[in-house]
């Protein structure tokens, strides 16, 4: 009797056939929020993206307009750029095509401040704006790139005190950064890039007249 009894109470667990109607009913009703979340956290994300690419191709035509001499147009870009990211970063943390932007940003200010000041900017200025560690360290690295290819137009123009300029600034980023154990593949590698920059700066400095 106690055996029919449990019979009847697993049979009881099953649904019958209305039963299955009405449940997917519910689940569908359930699941329709859902499906609206899922659709918004899209949306959301496609327009992170397009922001954050848009970002990185303004802060790399700062980078041009630097080459070439407008620095005018390179401050304005690049507060613009700034205003951006500021707004994205909350959402934007999870995505890489984010930091992207912002280690291409980091690249843009630090050079941009070499070339008003003769001097490096420091970590201090962006972390107090939120931006990592390693995307300030990636964007450093990059200048350092941005800095060999401005010392090679100096060199070819004499500019002797430019090139020596860059030269201190490039060697002191390189040696601060040989007491980093750094184990980021990505950090690591960009990192390695900066004795590359420096020779090719050292090797502007070594053809100058002195």
């Amino acid at each position: 009797m106690a055996k029919k009894k449990g019979r009847e109470k697993q049979a009881g667990v099953l649904p019958n056939g209305s039963e299955g109607t009405s449940s997917f009913e519910v689940l569908e009703k359930e699941f329709s929020p859902l499906r609206q979340r899922l659709l918004k956290r899209d949306e959301e994300r496609e327009e992170v993206l397009a922001k954050a690419r848009k970002a990185l191709r303004e802060s790399k035509q700062a980078i041009f307009a630097l080459h070439r001499g407008d620095v005018r147009r390179a401050e304005t870009s690049l507060k613009e750029v700034q205003e951006v990211l500021g707004a994205l970063r909350k959402k934007g943390e999870v995505y890489s095509a984010f930091h992207a932007a912002v280690q291409e940003w980091v690249e843009a200010v630090i050079f941009l401040h070499f070339i008003k000041t003769g001097k490096l900017l420091g970590p201090s200025r962006f972390l107090r704006m939120g931006v990592s560690d390693e995307d300030y360290l990636l964007g450093l690295c990059d200048a350092t790139g941005e800095l060999a290819r401005r010392a090679v137009v100096l060199g070819a123009g004499g500019d002797v005190e430019g090139v020596r300029s860059i030269r201190s600034v490039v060697e002191d980023v390189f040696g601060v950064l040989l007491g980093f154990d750094l184990r980021n593949g990505e950090l690591r590698k960009k990192s390695d890039a900066i004795k590359w920059n420096l020779k090719r700066v050292e090797e502007v400095w070594s053809s100058l007249p002195r």
